[in-house]
């Protein structure tokens, strides 16, 4: 029976050469548009990831338990605290796959520039340690990565978000944003350098 069956279905192929090419064609075309699509789709969410963590996250994150329930509204008053007793700690006992340790704060900030504003999030960083994770002074296109003495009074923005405001190196923001008690402060600073990731998020709304 089941012989006949695949004798039947053997001389079919052959009864009809066009149609048979047809649907070998097309099957090849599916085949191969679905295996483009996965891939494709792989290699973008890989290097969405790759960029994520070298970016923002890193391999391992240390946050409030707090912080990360509320994340989205970026909570100033769910900080860790105690980070200088045991950062020497893991450097210590975790040197052999720990390559470096930073500490950074995230927070909302409205920028301002002559008729321009913009929202933006901020992230409050250590230069010389966050370099060495994520090597931000290579992604400089335009001016210097905190080389001022001056530097607590300046910043580095994406690319994206300095076109939006309409800015350039030197250029002065007014920056505005609330501290731990959400009480509201407007500070002027200096534009030290214009970064270009190649993440797009970050590239367009951070600085």
């Amino acid at each position: 029976m089941f012989g006949n069956i695949l004798l039947f279905a053997w001389r079919n192929i052959w009864r009809n050469k066009r149609r048979t090419l047809f649907t070998l064609l097309a099957l090849s075309i599916g085949v191969l548009s679905i295996v483009f699509a996965k891939s494709y789709i792989a290699g973008l969410t890989k290097s969405s990831l790759e960029a994520m963590i070298k970016t923002q996250t890193g391999h391992v994150r240390i946050a409030h338990t707090e912080y990360l329930r509320l994340e989205r509204i970026m909570p100033k008053e769910h900080l860790v605290t105690g980070l200088n007793r045991f950062e020497p700690l893991l450097e210590k006992e975790l040197s052999e796959h720990i390559h470096a340790i930073d500490k950074r704060i995230k927070f909302n900030v409205l920028l301002s520039y002559r008729e321009s504003s913009e929202a933006a999030i901020a992230i409050g960083i250590d230069p010389i340690k966050t370099n060495k994770t994520i090597n931000l002074s290579s992604t400089i296109v335009q001016g210097n990565y905190f080389k001022s003495s001056n530097s607590d009074l300046e910043l580095i923005i994406g690319k994206g978000l300095a076109k939006e405001l309409g800015v350039t190196v030197n250029d002065e923001l007014l920056l505005v944003t609330t501290d731990i008690n959400y009480s509201t402060y407007a500070l002027p600073f200096n534009i030290a350098g214009i970064f270009e990731t190649g993440f797009t998020a970050m590239d367009n709304h951070y600085l």
